[in-house]
């Protein structure tokens, strides 16, 4: 039983070592020339179904997340 938790305490101070020194890693060229995860899409909508009219609103926002701008919005209304 001893030996049990020695081992499991040796593993996770092995995992704990191995995730805070994985951030300090170097890029590969590949890695930081890659447009992959670039661009995150995030997409909404809107139903009024109580104020008399059947209007559905909706859209979406696309964001460049090396800078953290909008490069593109759409909304968009229908009945």
């Amino acid at each position: 039983m001893k030996n049990s938790i020695v081992i499991l305490l040796a593993i996770v101070a092995v995992l704990l070592a191995l995730n805070l020194f994985s951030g300090y890693a170097p890029l590969s060229i590949a890695e930081t020339d890659s447009q992959v995860g670039r661009y995150q899409i995030s997409a909404w909508a809107v139903a009024h179904p109580y104020t008399g009219f059947s209007t559905t609103e909706y859209g979406y926002f696309i964001i460049d997340t090396t800078d953290g701008r909008i490069a593109r919005k759409e909304s968009f209304s229908g009945k």
